[in-house]
């Protein structure tokens, strides 16, 4: 990021620096061109030379305050980024710890992920389910047993209650020629007695 930011100034120097060139090359052309030759050398006037000179060591002046103006915004720049990711650093350490708590879940004193929470409490529902079911079927089960059990209790208390009437019938039947035959046998004994 340091050297994106670098050559982005860096650049941005260049692009300013050469409309200030071009006006030294074209100053510097003035000045060849007003100047005298002399077989192969050029004649040029001290004061223009010192004029010349002068413009240079102001755009020399002008060059090194940019690059001291581009290398503290640089430096500003990085103090800036370094204090950024700093920053960002704390906060995926802050966004790890809430993650973490966000995705535990404390179950019988245990602090458990919430992936083993939800397998801990749907294996409890579908463990209670089963054993409804089996308690239901038990029941139905039982039910039907006791339903048997009642119709085979009212089938034999019904034959129960025939059997004593036969029994009481033949009884009464017995008891009649007992005491039928207890009158015929004391008519017998009155009658020989005579």
């Amino acid at each position: 990021m340091r050297s994106i930011v670098f050559l982005v100034l860096l650049f941005g120097v260049n692009m300013a620096s050469f409309g200030q060139s071009d006006s030294l090359k074209l100053r510097f052309d003035e000045l060849m061109n007003k100047s005298e030759s002399y077989q192969q050398f050029k004649v040029v006037r001290g004061s223009s030379l010192q004029g010349f000179f002068n413009e240079t060591q102001d755009t020399l002046a002008i060059y090194q305050s940019k690059v001291s103006r581009l290398q503290r915004e640089l430096n500003a720049t990085t103090s800036e980024s370094k204090r950024i990711q700093d920053e960002k650093l704390a906060i995926q350490i802050a966004l790890d710890e809430t993650t973490s708590k966000l995705g535990a879940i404390t179950f019988v004193g245990l602090e458990l992920k919430t992936g083993t929470y939800h397998f801990i409490v749907w294996g409890i529902i579908v463990l209670l389910m089963a054993l409804s079911i089996m308690v239901y079927s038990l029941y139905l089960k039982s039910n039907q047993v006791t339903k048997e059990s009642s119709h085979n209790f009212k089938s034999l208390f019904e034959e129960f209650e025939e059997y004593k009437d036969r029994t009481r019938a033949k009884e009464v039947k017995i008891k009649r020629e007992l005491q039928t035959t207890l009158n015929s046998l004391d008519e017998c004994r009155r009658g020989t007695k005579k």
